[in-house]
């Protein structure tokens, strides 16, 4: 696991050279869907990887600083024979671009758990990551989606793609 997230952050290193000035592109209104995919990495062993999708708001304030709104589901499938458990953030955030390319950012929200049928239950999510604009429209990024309950904690890894409409 930690390999490819190492691997993730040397490929969004290598990819400085292809930015264009993006810093533009953040200020106003931007929407955008975004896949992902998610690797468990505590107190799920239960689970293998999975694969999400999410809708983003992200509404540029200046130059540096936008905050953004997200909703969607991850999938973790199962190692045995149990349902897949599904995770469905609903957050708020922003994102700091320290440069024109590259963004830090940090959300806190809701986060459903279902196991099947069998349980469903809220959570505090939060998440912390960082990413790279490969140009106006799409973006990769990594993040560590944590979630958090009376004590009871588990989270992932995320490796996301993003496409945004519009300008």
């Amino acid at each position: 696991m930690k390999k490819i997230f190492i691997a993730v952050i040397f490929f969004i290193a290598s990819l400085k050279g292809m930015g264009q000035n993006l810093r533009t592109d953040i200020q106003g209104f931007k929407i955008g869907v975004g896949l992902s995919l998610a690797i468990p990495v505590s107190n799920l062993d239960a689970n293998t990887i999975g694969a999400g999708f999410d809708i983003l708001g992200q509404y540029g304030l200046d130059k540096n600083l936008a905050v953004t709104a997200d909703a969607g589901v991850t999938a973790l499938f199962a190692k045995y024979n149990i349902p897949t458990t599904a995770i469905i953030p609903i957050r708020l955030g922003f994102r700091y671009f320290p440069t024109s390319e590259i963004y830090l950012g940090a959300k806190t929200g809701l986060g459903i758990y279902t196991l099947g049928d069998i349980i469903s239950e809220n959570y505090t999510a939060w998440s912390l990551g960082a990413g790279y604009l490969l140009d106006r429209r799409f973006d990769v990024s990594a993040s560590y989606d944590g979630y958090v309950k009376k004590g009871i904690s588990f989270g992932y890894m995320a490796i996301r793609i993003g496409y945004v409409f519009g300008k």
